[in-house]
């Protein structure tokens, strides 16, 4: 009798640390979303807990990842060759305005005993605070017709992306991946890519022939 309640007792103490450390690592997100006229706004927080063990006596708490981001949207910010529907542009028939912005916390580094001991004041306000600023700020624009195709472009502080592998890179390769703040696998590439500033032109030249389909340089 007094073994079979010590097991049971194990199991409920177990299934309460199992709980809570469910409710720790499990990422959480709120999202929100409003429009102005034209302006378009996004917002959202996610929340994260990681944790390191070596399969023995070390089980650490590593990361608290906190995160704000922001999508600005203004559509149209050039429609029919005017800008605002003030003033005319010449060879832009659309254009659209887009800045993300992105804020991360880490409190794990001011909490920790460990990180404080290991890191000087300097390096822990670099991992406590460890991005704040515009991860893209472009314009897409749509110069209409040129010749036989239609021309686009996309000027700024942007993300190039190339292929569709998922978790692997081939001529994907144009923007630097930043890996300090993310995991080794589960995260998309646009979450940890670093833009850059470039622009990009696409010229769509349509079907060639019987042979080719959405042809594009």
């Amino acid at each position: 009798m007094y073994t079979r309640a010590a097991t049971t007792g194990k199991r409920a103490v177990l299934s309460v640390l199992l709980g809570i450390l469910s409710l720790l690592i499990w990422s959480t997100a709120v999202w929100a979303s409003t429009r102005v006229g034209d302006a378009e706004l996004q917002m959202w927080y996610r929340t994260r807990n990681t944790f390191h063990t070596d399969g023995g006596e070390h089980f650490d708490w590593v990361q608290w990842r906190n995160e704000v981001f922001g999508w600005f949207i203004y559509d149209p910010l050039v429609d029919n060759g005017r800008l605002l529907g003030q003033f005319d542009v010449p060879l832009v028939q659309h254009a659209v305005f887009n800045a993300r912005y992105r804020f991360r916390f880490d409190p794990v580094y001011s909490i920790r005993e460990h990180f404080t001991n290991l890191y000087d004041r300097h390096e822990r306000k670099s991992l406590l605070f460890p991005e704040n600023g515009f991860r893209d700020l472009f314009v897409d624009m749509d110069f209409g017709q040129v010749g036989l195709g239609s021309l686009s472009a996309r000027v700024g502080n942007q993300q190039i992306v190339w292929g569709e592998s998922d978790l692997f890179r081939s001529i994907d390769v144009i923007n630097p991946l930043r890996i300090d703040q993310n995991q080794g696998a589960g995260e998309k590439f646009d979450e940890f890519r670093s833009p850059i500033w470039a622009a990009k032109f696409l010229y769509s030249i349509g079907n060639v022939g019987s042979w080719f389909s959405n042809v594009a340089i």
